[in-house]
């Protein structure tokens, strides 16, 4: 399914040349340059939220003072009242959650026949990723045929479940199922599923670049931010996040945080935060305290279940870290055309239109 985007009121569509291409994004300059407010100095994760909105702009689920708001956000010390409808690139979920939410589409057909439509319209408006990783048991350990023994006691425990799943992938447009015995759903997203940068066709024909974002259904979905992917779990969590009062930039020295380990550091910032007042929802600006990709992940991970809500912003001059596209590469996600957008448009992003 093409991306559906809005009717861009302000003129903030742009393009940039990448991988011999012409691929469409929409800035933020532009947006500043049409009068809708000042963005410069908004953190680099409300920039992500931000060019969801400019993107959507339509009029009715999305208004230009929506944009305003963000303005309004910086000048108000990170206070707003205003809601926003945002719209993630796509959804992670896990086998417990799933499986209700394709019954659930399921019976929406049934009923859509029942009413005389065409049940083929009922599907997911994002994509959607199933991971079946939260049913899977230990049954065999310690031996060389381990993972085989339980892999194929899953399917004989779960086959009816697997099948409805695999049925469901085949009838719903927007979705995948992830077999069991392919890893949890967060090792999934980091080393198949997360992008760093979408690009997509819009519903005019042409190829569009987007920030990868996603909500999931696990508290553990912050791992993925280590890859400059803004995602979260909803929930318990989301519905906290809700009731707190703003968020809060931290800044990292990273000659003092290099000796130590993430959870180290998990620790040193929960004290940080208690000091500060304890907010529970802030944004981190990671400078360049970690070079590999596994500890911020493992940061990431229990940085989460410390700090209830939290969004971190990998190191480097834009959203994309050198070492976010090695990681790419070396996970088979990019080639060269995908590589070049990659590259040329985070800093776009973040930055300032240079391309």
């Amino acid at each position: 399914m093409p991306i559906v985007v809005g009717q861009d009121s302000a003129g903030t569509r742009r393009e940039l040349s990448a991988g011999g291409e012409s691929v469409a994004y929409y800035s933020i300059e532009a947006a500043e340059a049409a009068g809708l407010g000042r963005f410069a100095d908004l953190p680099a994760v409300l920039k992500v939220v931000l060019e969801n909105m400019l993107r959507f702009e339509d009029g009715k689920t999305v208004q230009l003072d929506d944009i305003r708001a963000f303005a309004d956000w910086a000048e108000n010390g990170g206070r707003t009242e205003r809601e926003i409808a945002y719209r993630p690139a796509r959804v992670l979920m896990q086998d417990f959650t799933g499986v209700p939410a394709v019954v659930d589409l399921a019976a929406m057909r049934d009923a859509m026949k029942a009413l005389g439509g065409d049940p083929e319209k009922i599907n997911p408006l994002n994509p959607v990723d199933l991971v079946i990783d939260h049913s899977v048991m230990v049954d065999e350990f310690g031996n060389p045929r381990a993972f085989q023994l339980n892999v194929d006691r899953e399917y004989e425990r779960n086959g009816e479940r697997y099948e409805f799943l695999k049925w469901g992938q085949g009838a719903f447009d927007n979705f995948r199922v992830v077999p069991p015995g392919t890893g949890i759903c967060h090792q999934v997203n980091l080393e198949y599923l997360a992008q760093t940068v979408w690009t997509d066709t819009d519903q005019h024909g042409a190829q569009v670049a987007y920030p990868d974002t996603l909500v999931g259904t696990d508290s553990h979905t912050t791992m993925v931010n280590g890859m400059a992917v803004l995602g979260w779990g909803v929930g318990g969590i989301e519905a906290e996040a809700a009731m707190r009062d703003g968020i809060v930039a931290l800044g990292g020295d990273a000659e003092k945080i290099n000796p130590l380990n993430p959870v180290d550091l998990v620790i040193d910032h929960s004290v940080m935060i208690d000091e500060f007042g304890n907010p529970r929802a802030f944004q981190m600006n990671v400078d360049r305290e970690y070079e590999r990709n596994m500890e911020r992940y493992t940061f990431l991970k229990w940085g989460q279940k410390a700090f209830n809500n939290f969004r971190v912003v990998p190191p480097g001059t834009g959203i994309c870290h050198q070492v976010n596209l090695e990681y790419l590469a070396q996970t088979v996600r990019t080639d060269a055309d995908q590589n070049g957008v990659q590259v040329a448009y985070p800093d776009t992003l973040v930055g300032t239109d240079s391309h």
